[in-house]
């Protein structure tokens, strides 16, 4: 993702197209002005409610990696003031998905012949 540094603030928020939650583990990012020093807001919205945030000073190309606090999130918006960049980069951004627990899968598969018993008991009660 490029970014036009002279064009003001920039902010792009990122989610799973499916709306399946994930973890976010790093993104390099780098800014045209070698130098760096501006302000990076990364925050991440957590499924359930709440939101995980940390800022950075860009210092040329990095590697922003996150702790165990960036896990189930709903969606990740990236802010930079963009004071003095021609352009900023992201790229390589590493998440994981997060599964749907099997055991829930398994539940919902258990509650749905459940459903069918107690369905076809019913007709065969209704015939007699």
């Amino acid at each position: 993702l490029v970014f036009c540094g002279t064009c003001g603030p920039i902010e792009i928020t990122l989610r799973q197209q499916d709306g399946l939650t994930f973890d976010l583990l790093s993104f390099d990012q780098t800014a045209s002005f070698p130098g760096g020093g501006d302000t990076w807001l990364v925050t991440g919205s957590l499924a359930g409610g709440g939101e995980v945030t940390t800022t950075f000073i860009s210092s040329g190309d990095r590697t922003a990696t996150f702790n165990s606090s960036w896990v189930n999130l709903e969606s990740v918006t990236i802010a930079v003031a963009a004071e003095r960049a021609l352009d900023y980069r992201i790229d390589n951004i590493v998440v994981q998905v997060v599964p749907i627990p099997a055991a829930a899968l398994l539940f919902a598969s258990a509650l749905g012949l459940l459903g069918l018993r107690c369905t076809r008991r019913a007709q065969q009660r209704s015939i007699h």
